[in-house]
């Protein structure tokens, strides 16, 4: 999925924020400037998306996760 999305962020200048993408060739800034992968443990990633939700007011959020 990640692979699917990297053109619309190189497009727009916005950078992928993702945790469960796990193949090595994504970390070629060459191919893929706008994927930032990260492994964090689920505590540290839901608190952070707890706070998110909480600085933006967001009543409801899509969680994409990636389990191939």
């Amino acid at each position: 999925m990640t692979q699917l999305i990297s053109p619309i962020g190189q497009v727009y200048d916005i950078p992928i924020l993702t945790y469960s993408a796990t193949s090595a060739y994504l970390s070629s800034k060459d191919d893929y400037p706008q994927v930032w992968r990260s492994v964090a443990p689920d505590s540290v990633r839901v608190l952070a998306w707890i706070e998110l939700c909480k600085f933006y007011q967001w009543a409801n959020v899509i969680v994409l996760d990636e389990s191939s």
